[in-house]
């Protein structure tokens, strides 16, 4: 099923919301308005097939960090023999 994202941006926190290909709400969260904090949230619904984001001065800056966050790849743990 595919999943889409809508991102309100405050200068403080970020409203996240995501539906299913059906229009159906899946999940609304407010989180930091930072990049690992809106690209943790867009991971836990993963995949995502498009987001969208409310123009402004913070549009720019955050949709690079964001991009630059989920693109950057993750450690792996380190599991002992």
């Amino acid at each position: 099923m595919k999943h889409y994202a809508g991102l309100d941006l405050s200068m403080e926190s970020t409203q996240v919301c995501i539906i299913d290909e059906n229009g159906r709400k899946l999940n609304s969260e407010k989180v930091d308005s930072t990049p690992d904090a809106i690209a943790e949230a867009l991971r836990r619904h993963s995949p995502i097939e498009r987001a969208v984001i409310e123009t402004g001065r913070m549009s720019p800056a955050i949709c690079l960090g964001v991009k630059m966050t989920i693109c950057r790849p993750r450690p792996r743990s380190r599991r002992r023999s």
